[in-house]
């Protein structure tokens, strides 16, 4: 590729060459510490990449060829390097705090307000640890943090306080909302001051910002791991996974449009909040997520004034929790209406698999999946209405106290179905898994359900006191073509 091409540059923004004393090339791009645009000793410019030059640009207008056009950085083209959309913390590191593993904020503040000036671009971390002393605020549209890995980017942050965001997507000064943008590939974790549980920080979030993807991150230490509040809209979360925070792993509580995927939460030490705890969306989706060792595992209770709405949760496993691993509860005065759990695998909870609660719960339906081996109840209804539950499987729940409680206990709630599945022991008695004939009955409809309930195929055998147990006489109750139990008449 060759010239002549003609240019007029206007030289003096540009830094000069780097000798050490320069803050940062005037525009630059990944690839080296040494590699961008600068004003050379003769006032040019010099594009400079892997330590050569292989362009340079008379500010007056000559015409000049251009050489070497294969040392240029691939895949980036010669127009994405001048407009300096692909840059490193270490191209801004003056005082080579990167290299030395000290905090480096002020190099990635340089970057950062670098890409605002020239319309946003990608902030790219190359491996190593990265040590910061404050959060990291982007408040530009079109901001990209990338990692190489989250086992190979790690940013440390050292707090000092018990309260600390890690990356934060936020308003500008003026409180305008941004656009666009992400952080993928990379670790994030707090060291320091360990985290109060009630600090409302993260380790990465959003407040107002629409069209972001949050996706391969391991996140740790902080007081919650993911958080999308406030007006942020159409959030991507993917692949990540949060472990040990003081708090919850995943928070949403913004209008709508959040997408979470393959995200996992784990709490390795004392059980803290929710793996997922949801108080306010609509046309929401969860697919293929997973948490353990939370109090809840999928917590929705929205407050008064919210509302939780349209939900697809596909292919989930909320296991492990220390009190309820799907809990709907709209006790608080907010609502949850149509929310659709398929193949969700909820077991071994302190409490119960999955509990149901609030005259503003509505549209609530399983479909396939189970609750197996809790401690108490698999599944406990004390309010709602519309709940469904179709081939799921309330299997060898009370399993440390055998003969106290129950596949399905309804305390409440009006106008639940219940359409296949089972309810009984864990396995077959040839089973090589424990066999778990542990419930008290299949079915339990206490005093205090006063509403309609319709059971149709599904199989109540193998339970330790009998199929069934109704003492809910003012309930409107039906069982038919059920396995292991036949009603009166």
């Amino acid at each position: 590729m060759t010239g002549p091409f003609s240019v007029t540059l206007d030289t003096s923004i540009l830094q000069s060459a780097p000798d050490g004393t320069a803050d940062a090339p005037g525009f630059a791009f990944a690839q080296a510490t040494n590699t961008g645009l600068y004003r050379n000793q003769d006032g040019n410019a010099v594009l400079t990449t892997q330590g050569q030059d292989v362009l340079v640009l008379d500010p007056e207008g000559l015409d000049f060829d251009l050489k070497d056009a294969p040392l240029l950085p691939s895949p980036l083209s010669l127009g994405q390097a001048l407009s300096g959309v692909d840059v490193t913390p270490q191209m801004f590191d003056a005082e080579n705090a990167i290299a030395n593993h000290k905090p480096c904020d002020a190099a990635i503040e340089r970057a950062l307000a670098y890409l605002a000036r020239t319309g946003g671009g990608i902030l790219k971390f190359p491996r190593g640890f990265y040590y910061l002393d404050k959060s990291i605020n982007i408040t530009t549209s079109n901001i990209w943090l990338v990692g190489v890995g989250h086992g190979s980017t790690v940013l440390n942050f050292q707090a000092s306080s018990n309260a600390m965001n890690g990356v934060r997507f936020t308003v500008n000064s003026e409180g305008q909302t941004q656009y666009r943008g992400g952080c993928l590939d990379m670790a994030l974790v707090c060291k320091g001051t360990a985290q109060a549980s009630d600090a409302g920080t993260f380790g990465l979030c959003t407040d107002a910002t629409d069209d972001l993807l949050f996706r391969c991150l391991t996140i740790s230490g902080f007081a919650n791991g993911v958080g999308i509040m406030n007006t942020a809209n159409t959030v991507r979360v993917q692949d990540i996974d949060v472990s040990d925070v003081a708090n919850d792993a995943f928070y949403v509580n913004s209008p709508t449009s959040q997408y979470l995927v393959g995200c996992t939460g784990y709490q390795n030490f004392t059980p803290t909040g929710a793996g997922f705890h949801i108080q306010r969306t609509g046309g929401f989706m969860m697919t293929d997520c997973v948490s353990g060792g939370y109090i809840s595992g999928c917590l929705i209770d929205p407050p008064e004034g919210a509302t939780v709405q349209d939900g697809q949760i596909l292919n989930c496993n909320f296991d492990d929790s220390q009190s309820v691993n799907i809990n709907v509860d709209t006790t608080h005065g907010g609502y949850a209406i149509n929310l659709d759990f398929t193949n969700a695998r909820t077991g071994w909870s302190g409490k119960y698999g999955v509990a149901i609660n609030g005259a503003n719960t509505t549209g609530v339906k399983f479909l396939g999946g189970s609750a197996s081996r809790c401690l108490q109840h698999g599944v406990l209804i004390e309010g709602g209405n519309n709940i469904e539950f179709h081939g799921f499987h309330s299997r060898g729940n009370g399993a440390e106290n055998p003969g106290l409680y129950d596949g399905f206990a309804l305390t409440g709630g009006e106008s639940i179905v219940i359409v296949g599945g089972m309810a009984g022991p864990y396995a077959p008695r040839n089973s090589s898994e424990t066999y778990g004939l542990s419930q008290q009955y299949g079915l339990v409809a206490s005093s205090t359900f006063t509403g309609a309930l319709r059971v149709v195929g599904t199989n109540l055998q193998g339970n330790l006191a009998g199929p069934v147990l109704l003492d809910a006489p003012q309930a409107d109750i039906s069982f038919t073509q059920c396995i292991g139990y036949t009603p009166a008449h």
